[in-house]
């Protein structure tokens, strides 16, 4: 079953439940607000009869049978008997006529004696403002539960509540169809996206979908659920055209030395060259390339499958000064100053020793390989809340704008021409973001904001 079948009948199930519910209680309600009400006009019209025959006695002329009768046959009274003050009776009388309520009582009993409403006697003193002029005894027809009038009263309200049930389930339908369709069509759209994504169109996104699709945008987990589906999609497309770039650079990085290699070798066999130092250097450099190449691959490769390495509490001032040492010869080659910072003296970071080596020295070999000539790379700690941030800043050209976000990928070169020139292969910086990364920390790079350069920022835990 579609999911918005299945919530079109929760929700219709739960809405009709509680309707139901609903309109039971109203009738239930009803019902006995009616007989209150009927309780209420029986005790009235009998209180009015026993006024009404009051004032009668307490005129100068004496009662008449004839005004007995009227108010008898207005109230509903079938028998009544009226008494002076000293218990003498005064007058007897008997009504066959109606009910008091518009109803013959002789068609009531005759049509329907098993609802006829029964009769009772009641009595009470006669007393006008002045004095008490006597007392009465007389019987009237009670309105019985269920009676003729309740059932005529009733078969109105049932048959409203009826019509106004068949609209509302027709409305409540309406309704749970609208709920339900706005749930389920953006799962199905993300579904529907998530297929042709499948099938290699990493263009397809919730935000282009066909007009057929009427996504919700209203809701927020909705909007979460087309924003993340969405970066989701972008980050798949991201890394695939970083896989495709990566295979073919792969492809070429090999390429180029074995090609040489190829045609030196060639060229041995064939007597065209002679095997001298030059030659030999030139064969050794393509095989160093060719092996450098292998070893970062198989570097990254080590810190993707090998697992956390063994990261265990490292002193950062130390640490820096060895790195600033190794590289001070080669800093001075190109006239570089290499300025240390420490915001702590005693600044210590949860880390792999060898593996935060190799991160500084891509960072470092990137920042004498484009820092200025006399310039100066500056290598910095202190504390950054629950983390240790190193920083290695140089004073070079910097990184293009389109270039910061990839920085970081394989086989990714800001400079194509230098890169190549030097032997670099764009692995550097991206086993340096898994060595980091496999420590529990982060890396960043950027330009400086107030002069040229970059910036690489290393953010690992405290111990």
């Amino acid at each position: 079953m579609r999911l918005q079948t299945q919530l079109m009948l929760l929700y219709g199930v739960a809405a009709i439940l509680v309707y139901v519910g609903s309109i039971a209680g109203i009738h239930n309600s009803v019902s006995n607000r009616f007989e209150e009400f009927a309780r209420q006009g029986e005790e009235r019209r009998q209180t009015d009869f026993v006024r009404l025959v009051a004032s009668f006695l307490g005129e100068d002329a004496p009662i008449s049978e004839r005004l007995l009768r009227g108010a008898m046959r207005r109230y509903g009274v079938r028998e009544a008997r009226v008494y002076n003050p000293e218990g003498q009776l005064l007058i007897e009388t008997r009504s066959e006529g109606t009910r008091g309520d518009g109803v013959r009582s002789e068609s009531v009993r005759g049509n329907r004696n098993d609802r006829a409403d029964p009769i009772k006697e009641y009595s009470a003193s006669l007393q006008t403002e002045e004095r008490d002029v006597g007392s009465i005894v007389f019987s009237a027809y009670v309105r019985r539960p269920g009676g003729v009038i309740e059932e005529v009263f009733m078969d109105g309200v049932n048959s409203m509540l009826i019509y106004v049930s068949i609209l509302a389930v027709l409305l409540l339908s309406l309704i749970s169809w609208f709920v339900s369709r706005s749930i389920a069509r953006p799962l199905e759209s993300a579904s529907w996206a998530a297929a042709r994504i499948a099938g290699g169109e990493m263009g397809a996104r919730l935000d282009t979908l066909p007009a057929r699709f009427g996504l919700t945008r209203s809701a927020r987990e909705i909007s979460a659920l087309i924003q993340s589906f969405n970066g989701m999609a972008d980050a798949l497309e991201l890394k695939e055209r970083l896989r495709t770039r990566m295979t073919s650079d792969i492809a070429h990085e090999l390429r180029t030395p074995v090609s040489i290699l190829k045609a030196h070798l060639e060229g041995l066999r064939d007597g065209v060259l002679f095997m001298d130092a030059s030659q030999l250097s030139s064969l050794l450099d393509e095989t160093l390339r060719l092996e450098k190449i292998i070893n970062d691959l198989r570097a990254i490769w080590e810190l993707e499958n090998a697992g956390r390495p063994q990261c265990t509490p490292l002193a950062i001032e130390p640490f820096m000064r060895k790195v600033a040492e190794r590289f001070h010869p080669l800093a001075e080659e190109k006239g570089i100053r290499l300025e240390l910072s420490f915001a702590e003296s005693d600044l210590r970071v949860l880390a792999d020793s060898a593996a935060l080596y190799r991160v500084f020295d891509n960072l470092m070999q990137n920042a004498l390989k484009y820092g200025r000539e006399q310039g100066k790379i500056e290598l910095d700690a202190r504390r950054d809340g629950s983390r240790i941030q190193l920083r290695v800043t140089d004073d070079g050209p910097g990184i293009s704008e389109e270039a910061l976000p990839m920085v970081f990928e394989r086989f990714y070169r800001a400079d194509e021409a230098r890169a190549r020139k030097s032997g670099g292969a764009g692995l550097g910086l991206a086993i340096a973001r898994e060595a980091v990364e496999a420590c529990g920390g982060s890396i960043t790079a950027a330009n400086m904001a107030d002069r040229t350069g970059a910036v690489f920022t290393v953010f690992l835990p405290v111990p």
